[in-house]
């Protein structure tokens, strides 16, 4: 009989250790009491027996339930449906345990029947409402975990997986699901941005020069080499080394420093923005992933209820407004299915261009509320890191103008040949500045009011930061409280109403514009939910982006 109601032996097998748990309890209880097995214990574990399956039925019906719904995440799943079975879960135990108590306290004629009947099905009822909170739902977790490995597809994937399959068959083949960490770090490792930004590191350090000494000149002089007419000839050969001010290059490797530093921040910045840009996608795909799951769960409702319209249509039940507007939700949620299949796939070709990978992705997590840290200290905010690193660059050009305003050097050795006189050497230093310094004084002020300048751009940019700051947070609450509200609309309000409205409709107490509307608040309100939950995660990774999270 369970094996007809869940048509799965796993699912049968697994409400039917509802029993021994139970059978445990009604020895215990026989045990405390000092009683013997007897024909009337007996037929209390009977009893007993009954009860504790049908709690087990109530529990996984539940689970089933919210699985046909569309809730894909395995653990929510049961944290919702324990929640909501345990008020019917405890009021069965306590209604069979009360009704009980005065026949396993009686003391009248007959009681020495009545009392060990009762004694199993209070004791065993303790543990198996025991095993159905809490044991059950750890069975069924690893029971769906089993066959999710078996397998080898995750729940999600599978959802994906067979509504592209009709679309792009050839280029998703292969099925890989994907964390947005994973995501995150194949994006850092292939994107060029980030090896563009390194090569510029790797440029600014290789700009960064050891002093070394200018130019040697190196020169010959002949006198008199063809006219002898005055009686001399003179040969001379010299050599003179200039020599820099070593301040120049010191201030030149000061701004260079600067330079190497500003890179490294301007690589931080583009890893920051390649892991918006990912994140960003990937809560879309997400999104989407959870409306093709809705979009096929009411394909398959609506197709269900026009096939029992039809049949009420051919036993002259109802009339033909009923099927056609049944037909016309299925054709609506169908075209909805097959845009968002359309979009879904766009979307994981844009991820797979952002990832720069060169294997196929067509699966991501399921939907989930990202972690939200507030009150980062605005010191150690990238952009004003940045900001920083320009005024200091701007500094150390100062420098550089100063250092052109510094003397050289130089020394040379000379030597000359006298054709009758042998040879005679000399030796020369000096030294050279710049006895014009006004147009080089002038770029210096200059310089020092390009600092000022930027000096107070780099307060507007903090204020603006602030700004955006205030406004993302603002954003974060925002999408909270909307999360909060539609969750409680899935987790409380939707079952409730697509149950009694099944129900009531099969039973022909409501009509179908009752079901419709019905169904239609029951697909607004999860894709409400889901874009809520969207939104909050951009948001988060707006603010985590300004505040280089």
């Amino acid at each position: 009989m369970l094996y007809f109601t869940f048509s799965s032996i796993s699912q049968a097998a697994l409400i039917f250790t509802a029993i021994p748990l139970s059978a445990i309890g009604g020895i215990w209880a026989l045990e405390l009491r000092g009683m013997p097995f007897s024909i009337s214990a007996g037929i209390g574990f009977i009893a007993l027996f009954g009860v504790a399956v049908l709690n087990g039925i109530v529990l996984i019906g539940y689970f089933n339930q919210l699985k046909k719904e569309g809730m894909t995440d395995l653990k929510e799943r049961i944290l919702i449906g324990t929640k909501v079975r345990l008020r019917p879960v405890l009021m069965t135990a306590a209604v069979a345990s009360l009704g009980f108590l005065p026949m396993a306290i009686s003391s009248s004629g007959g009681a020495e029947v009545q009392r060990p009947l009762a004694t199993v099905v209070i004791g065993g009822l303790l543990t198996a409402t025991f095993l159905t909170l809490v044991i059950l739902p750890i069975l069924y977790y690893w029971l769906e975990s089993w066959t999710i490995r078996k397998n080898n597809i995750p729940t999600t994937a599978i959802v994906v997986g067979l509504m592209l399959l009709g679309f792009t068959s050839n280029s998703f083949s292969q099925t890989k699901t994907l964390s947005l960490d994973s995501a995150i770090n194949m994006a850092l490792k292939n994107h060029p941005d980030i090896k563009a930004a390194n090569l510029e590191i790797e440029r600014n350090e290789a700009l960064k020069m050891k002093y070394s000494l200018g130019k040697t000149d190196v020169s010959y002089q002949g006198d008199g080499l063809v006219d002898k007419d005055f009686g001399q000839q003179v040969n001379q050969i010299g050599i003179v080394q200039n020599i820099p001010n070593p301040s120049v290059t010191k201030s030149a490797n000061k701004l260079q420093e600067q330079m190497i530093t500003k890179s490294t921040l301007s690589k931080q910045i583009a890893i920051n923005e390649l892991k918006w840009k990912v994140k960003n996608l990937y809560y879309e795909i997400q999104y989407k992933q959870e409306l093709a799951t809705l979009y096929s769960s009411l394909t398959e409702t609506y197709l269900k209820n026009y096939n029992r319209a039809k049949v009420r249509v051919e036993t002259g039940e109802t009339n033909q407004i009923e099927l056609l507007s049944l037909q016309s939700k299925w054709n609506e949620f169908n075209v909805l299915f097959k845009q968002n299949e359309i979009e879904l796939s766009i979307l994981y070709q844009q991820f797979e261009l952002l990832l720069n990978s060169s294997t196929s992705v067509t699966g991501v997590d399921s939907i989930y509320k990202e972690n939200y840290v507030p009150n980062m200290p605005l010191d150690s905010n990238i952009y004003l890191k940045i900001n920083d690193q320009n005024s200091a660059i701007e500094t150390a050009k100062i420098k550089v103008l100063k250092a052109d305003l510094k003397p050289d050097f130089n020394i040379g050795y000379a030597a000359q040949n006298y054709y009758s006189g042998g040879w005679y050497s000399g030796a020369q230093a000096g030294v050279s500045f710049n006895i014009f310094r006004g147009q080089t004084k002038r770029k210096i002020v200059a310089q020092q009011i390009q600092v000022k300048v930027i000096n107070e751009l780099n307060q507007s940019k903090k204020l603006e930061l602030k700004q955006k700051i205030a406004k993302a947070e603002a954003s974060i609450h925002l999408y909270e409280e909307g999360v909060k509200i539609y969750k409680k609309q899935i987790e409380d309000i939707n079952p409730k109403m697509i149950q009694i409205a099944q129900l009531n409709y099969e039973a022909g107490e409501i009509s179908y514009l009752e079901l419709l509307n019905t169904l239609q608040l029951v697909a607004t309100n999860n894709s409400n939910y889901w874009n809520q939950i969207m939104s909050y995660n951009k948001a988060v990774a707006d603010y985590q982006l300004i505040n280089n999270q």
